[in-house]
């Protein structure tokens, strides 16, 4: 009984979490992510059915990508900035395309930061500090 009273206890807690947190669906790979609150859209049609036809249109609205994995780096002279290969979660390796850091690093800050700490390039360092300040 009192096992029975704490998993209770701990299901209402994790919904209460997940109900502050957020979660966010993806309606064509059916992914959740965790968000927050104030990036959440509003939605009031709660008997909406997806259908293949509303897929078919929110994949043609655009594609919302997550980013996987930072792979490597390098300099780009024309640029005056480094590029970071960027791996996207669902895609495939061959779709991985090099990312501007400048611009990374205002998307996705932990990971670029998390990266630049384990990579042993000075310039890399120096310039990612360079962009935080």
């Amino acid at each position: 009984m009192h096992q029975e009273v704490t998993d209770q206890r701990e299901k209402r807690t994790l919904l209460n979490k997940k109900r502050a947190e957020g979660h966010q669906m993806h309606l064509i790979t059916g992914k959740e992510s965790n968000v927050h609150a104030s990036r959440l859209k509003f939605f009031a049609e709660s008997d909406l059915e997806v259908t293949e036809g509303l897929r078919e249109h929110v994949s043609a609205q655009g594609v919302i990508l997550k980013v996987e994995a930072i792979r490597k780096h390098r300099w780009n002279p024309d640029m005056r900035d480094f590029e970071l290969l960027i791996s996207w979660e669902g895609l495939e390796p061959i779709e991985d395309s090099w990312e501007p850091m400048k611009v990374m690093h205002e998307d996705i800050e932990v990971l670029v930061g998390f990266y630049v700490g384990n990579a042993k390039d000075k310039e890399l360092r120096e310039h990612y500090n360079w962009l935080k300040a």
